[in-house]
């Protein structure tokens, strides 16, 4: 089965529009899942988004695992519509298995 993990406990409290929160997930398994974002329950456009950077890993031969990493910026402005929960999901599309982590930004 996939593993999502995420490299920030919940919630990310922002203060000022200065203030970017950053949120890296990566997705494990074999073959590498698929690593999608969300945005309290719609999916993040990561194709058309500056503010996604998405780095492909490699398979760990050791443990035959492949991995992906994914990292998410939120940028706040002043009317706070970035807040919300943002959600890493890491799929295995062969057999429709996934994991989730969800990250509330307030």
């Amino acid at each position: 089965s996939p593993q999502a993990e995420v490299n920030t406990s919940s919630p990310i409290h922002l203060n000022s529009t200065d203030e970017q929160a950053i949120i890296r997930c990566r997705g494990r398994g074999y073959p590498p899942p698929v690593v999608s974002w969300f945005r309290d329950g719609k999916r993040i456009d990561t194709n058309n988004s500056s503010d996604v950077y998405q780095n492909v890993g490699t398979t760990t031969p050791a443990r035959f695992l492949g991995w992906i990493s994914t990292i998410l910026y939120i940028k706040p402005d002043s009317t706070h519509s970035q807040f919300g929960n943002y959600t890493c999901k890491a799929t295995k599309l062969k057999d429709n298995e996934y994991d989730l982590k969800v990250v509330e930004i307030v």
